[in-house]
C-alpha cells in the first residue's frame, strides 16, 4: 500500500495575488501572503502523519509560461526554506533557554532543600510558612524549564516538520 499524500489545492484569480508587494527580512525574495502561508501550514500540521504533500495552484488567468512557473517554484521553495530555517532556530533557542532554566531551577531546589534542613534543625516545626514559600519559589522556577522542554518543544517540532514538508512539496499548476 502506498504512503498517504496530502493533496492541497489553492484556487486564486492570478498568480501575482499570492505574493506580497514588498519583500521583508529575512526572506531573500517575494513572500507568500500571510493568509496563504497560514492556510498551507495549518493544513499540513493537521495532517501530520502524511509523509508528503502534493500542492496544486489553480489560476483563473492564462497559464503560466515555463519561465514564470520556474520563477514561482523558486520563490515558493525559497520562502518555505527560510520559514523552515526560522522554525529550527526557534527550536534551538527554546531548547537552550529551557536547559538554562532547568539549571537555575535545579540549583534553587538544592539551595531550598539545604535551607529547609537548616531551618528544621534550627526552628523545629515552627517554619511551615517558610517551607511553603520555598516550595512555591522552586515550583515557579522549575515551571519555565518544564514548559519549554516538554510542552513548547512539542509544538515547535510539529511546526518545523510541517514547514519542511511544505518546503519539499511537489508543486503543480492548473488552469
Amino acid at each position: 500500500m502506498a504512503d498517504p499524500i496530502l493533496h492541497l489545492r489553492v484556487d486564486t484569480p492570478a498568480s501575482d495575488s499570492l505574493w506580497e508587494d514588498e519583500w521583508t527580512f529575512p526572506f531573500r525574495g517575494p513572500t507568500l501572503k500571510d493568509t496563504v502561508a497560514a492556510y498551507l501550514e495549518n493544513h499540513t500540521r493537521c495532517a501530520r502523519t502524511t509523509p508528503a504533500i502534493d500542492l496544486t495552484f489553480r489560476f483563473a488567468d492564462p497559464p503560466l509560461t515555463p519561465e514564470a512557473e520556474a520563477e514561482f517554484l523558486r520563490n515558493y521553495h525559497a520562502f518555505f526554506e527560510v520559514k523552515a530555517e526560522d522554525a529550527e532556530l526557534d527550536r534551538d533557542v527554546n531548547r537552550r533557554e529551557g536547559l538554562r532554566s532547568l539549571y537555575l531551577g535545579t540549583a534553587t531546589s538544592i539551595l531550598a532543600a539545604v535551607l529547609v534542613v537548616l531551618l528544621d534543625l534550627t526552628f523545629g516545626l515552627r517554619a511551615y510558612g517558610i517551607y511553603f514559600i520555598l516550595l512555591v519559589l522552586v515550583w515557579v522556577l522549575m515551571w519555565d524549564s518544564i514548559e519549554k522542554l516538554v510542552f513548547d518543544s512539542m509544538f515547535l517540532r510539529m511546526r518545523s516538520r510541517a514547514l519542511a514538508k511544505l518546503r519539499d512539496a511537489r508543486v503543480t499548476f492548473e488552469r
